[in-house]
């Protein structure tokens, strides 16, 4: 997943900023959710920000190739969870709907 970030709103306490991302998959079958979750490596955390949701359709059967990529915004406190390794992103499948597979954000530096 890459991530860019843009400060959209200064003003605000809780700041909001443009994230630039994309999920790439490689064989997976009936992707059909996909979020950025709290929590650090090896513990679930609540949903954050929701990055493929229905009405979108589900992969097919050995899907590889980018999910989605997009661009949203998110608050402050998200960026921080992001930077700190305290954020993952879980792809949910058909057969898996608590999440097929789940993956660290860091800060590559």
């Amino acid at each position: 997943m890459r991530v860019d970030v843009v400060d959209v709103d200064p003003g605000r306490v809780d700041r909001l900023a443009a994230l630039s991302f994309r999920v790439e998959l490689s064989n997976i079958d009936s992707a059909f959710l996909a979020h950025i979750h709290a929590g650090p490596a090896g513990v679930n955390g609540g949903v954050m920000r929701n990055l493929y949701v229905p009405p979108k359709p589900a992969t097919d059967r050995g899907f590889s190739g980018t999910l989605v990529a997009d661009t949203t915004t998110v608050v402050d406190s998200v960026l921080t969870r992001m930077r700190n390794g305290t954020a993952y992103v879980n792809v949910h499948t058909e057969v898996n709907k608590g999440g097929e597979i789940r993956g660290t954000i860091f800060r590559i530096q």
